[in-house]
């Protein structure tokens, strides 16, 4: 009788080593866990997406991430967000007609399922749509927008944008066609202009407000943006800990990276 019951045993033994060895070989990718059911640790399988190596730059859209990547080519790569498995690598640095510049750089905008990339004396205006990708070129009047780090298009002409030059560093209220400044919030010194802490500033754009943070100074300003004048009035400034860029702190300062807005926050 005992071996009878052995060779039951044996034989349940084999049968479940190959059914693991079958559902091993499927290499379906734990997308949720049942807790209460659960007797062993599980190790939740990666997707496989697009190279993500030495991301630069990235932009989240509605329906895709935009990735950009200088040191590859293609050097951007849109990753559909609902089908991972989904997505288009294109653009490569030249002087060809369609290749970019290496100054080449994303413009943010509150456009859904659209985007902008500004290469030097044009605008490349980018349109996703079910499974293909195309582009209409806005040509610039203005051969080259200078010391500019960062844009963010409020509409076809009238962009804001961070200016870093030898000299001055600030936001600017500008037509992106002619590169003329109709406003700025600036400081007249440069970005290493003999100082011990750079005046960086990051700032964001949440319809029609501007959100300004000076970076090593612990203080946030914002601004609405008049459409009609051209310029910026002031609404309010946050100071952390009473500190400013005339008279900052230099202990439990709270530096700020980047802002990111929403209506309420």
């Amino acid at each position: 009788m005992k071996r009878i019951y052995l060779t039951i045993f044996l034989c349940c033994i084999l049968l479940s080593s190959c059914n693991n060895l079958k559902t091993g070989n499927k290499n379906v990718p734990i997308t949720q866990i049942e807790w209460d059911n659960i007797t062993e640790r599980v190790t939740l399988e990666a997707i496989k997406l697009p190279t993500l190596c030495n991301i630069e730059n990235m932009a989240a859209l509605d329906s895709f991430i935009l990735l950009e990547n200088r040191l590859m080519e293609p050097c951007f790569v849109l990753w559909d967000r609902v089908n991972s498995e989904k997505f288009f690598s294109f653009g490569e640095e030249g002087n060809g007609p369609e290749d970019f510049l290496p100054t080449a750089m994303l413009v943010q905008s509150t456009e859904k399922n659209n985007f902008r990339i500004w290469n030097g004396n044009s605008i490349r205006k980018y349109q996703y749509k079910g499974d293909s990708l195309t582009f209409d070129t806005q040509k610039l009047d203005c051969p080259y927008v200078g010391f500019y780090q960062r844009f963010f298009a409020i509409n076809d002409t009238l962009y804001c944008g961070y200016k870093a030059s030898p000299h001055e560093t600030g936001i600017h209220l500008l037509n992106i066609n002619t590169g003329k400044s109709y406003d700025s919030i600036t400081v007249n010194e440069g970005y290493f202009d003999n100082k011990i802490m750079p005046y960086d500033l990051t700032f964001q754009v949440q319809q029609d407000k501007l959100v300004v943070g000076r970076i090593r100074f612990n203080q946030i300003e914002v601004y609405q943006i008049d459409r009609e004048k051209n310029k910026f009035n002031s609404l309010f400034t946050i100071n952390y800990k009473g500190d400013s860029p005339e008279n900052p702190i230099t202990d439990g300062a709270c530096y700020m990276k980047s802002i990111n807005t929403d209506n309420n926050f």
